[in-house]
């Protein structure tokens, strides 16, 4: 919440052309990425056994969570092209080097710190899978 917050307050929409640099093949080519950095089916499938109705409740929760995550990854690629032109995205820390160029330094080691939660929370939801 607080990178698309900052992101729309802080962002311009200069950036944003333009808008789709690549056209339909570079959309479909980001969705295919975004669509397997998604890991949640096995653990979903692993904890089927868990819901009181699996019939309702597994497909509800799996469009659910995607429908979420699909808006919150469009904010957040919006706000960070917003920030800073595409061109310049650097693919390995693309959010903390983003809030270093519109002077915000003391905001990438909040975003790093959180990230880095983000993937310690994941592995341990992913181990669950694997038992």
């Amino acid at each position: 919440m607080f990178i698309i917050v900052v992101g729309f307050i802080r962002g311009k929409t200069s950036n944003l052309d333009p808008f789709f640099p690549e056209g339909a093949k570079g959309v479909f080519e980001a969705a295919a990425v975004v669509y397997w950095s998604y890991t949640g089916f096995d653990m979903v499938a692993t904890m089927a056994e868990e819901t009181k109705k699996p019939s309702r409740d597994i497909p509800v929760g799996l469009v659910g969570s995607m429908a979420i995550i699909t808006v919150v990854y469009c904010l957040m690629s919006l706000v960070l092209t917003m920030m800073q032109k595409y061109t310049d995205i650097d693919v390995n820390a693309p959010y903390s080097v983003a809030f270093s160029k519109i002077g915000m330094n003391w905001a990438k080691y909040l975003v790093g710190i959180c990230a880095l939660k983000g993937m310690t929370t994941s592995l341990l939801v992913g181990s669950l899978g694997q038992a």
